[in-house]
């Protein structure tokens, strides 16, 4: 019974305090332990592994603009059936004690994986463009590809849909007020809060920088498990349709 306690404790701890009793079962199965929730439920309980809440996050984007928009080409159920086909974007904050650092990402809706990102002190259409701009270096998607954003004017703007134009990418936009054709980015926000930003204190604009790089590339992208992906990473998912 201890050894399977510490085994418990170790994945608990290994996913940052942030798993549940489904995905601390799930990554037990993948270690070829037979066990059931109601199991891992109790001997979470015995040894006080609570995981890490969600809070909400404000809105950061201003829809208050006379920008012209682009068509919601998600409403009537994009299905993503491969990599780069669509990309989800918006930003969010942190707060360090230099001043605020937005953060814009671009996430693939196919695996759930951030495939660009960039941070500034300022939240414009240049940062939104800067984090596009290394997706498509990560990526090198195809003609076509669909970016898929709230209405915020740094989307509107003139600069970034002439640099979506040049390059072949058509824009996607939902309805003022409305999270549910961005709701996969939200939740990654939600989960960034929850899983690194609540409870830390950045001193400087760098710090906050290196700790949001190796949660985006070391665990999110490489090991957080997803339930909407089988319970496997996003780098895993893509490699299995390779």
């Amino acid at each position: 019974m201890q050894d399977l306690k510490n085994i418990v404790r170790t994945v608990f701890v290994n996913s940052r305090q942030t798993y549940g009793k489904r995905r601390i079962r799930q990554a037990l199965v993948q270690q070829g332990k037979i066990i059931g929730l109601e199991r891992v439920s109790k001997l979470m309980k015995e040894e006080k592994l609570v995981p890490k809440t969600f809070k909400k996050f404000k809105q950061t984007t201003d829809s208050n603009h006379h920008h012209s928009v682009a068509p919601n080409r998600l409403e009537n159920g994009f299905k993503v059936t491969a990599p780069n086909k669509v990309w989800s974007t918006d930003f969010t904050y942190i707060r360090t004690d230099e001043g605020w650092l937005y953060l814009c990402i671009y996430l693939d809706l196919f695996s759930r994986k951030v495939v660009g990102w960039a941070t500034s002190n300022r939240i414009n259409a240049n940062l939104a463009i800067a984090a596009l701009d290394a997706a498509i270096g990560r990526r090198n998607p195809p003609q076509g590809l669909v970016t898929h954003s709230d209405r915020g004017s740094q989307f509107c703007s003139h600069a970034y849909r002439k640099f979506c134009a040049g390059r072949g990418i058509e824009q996607s936009m939902g309805k003022t007020g409305s999270a549910y054709d961005n709701a996969i980015t939200e939740t990654f926000f939600s989960t960034l809060k929850k899983e690194l930003i609540h409870g830390t204190r950045f001193t400087t604009r760098e710090e906050a920088i290196a700790a949001i790089f190796e949660h985006i590339e070391v665990f999110y992208n490489r090991i957080r498990m997803h339930s909407s992906l089988g319970f496997v990473s996003p780098v895993v998912h893509e490699a299995r349709v390779a």
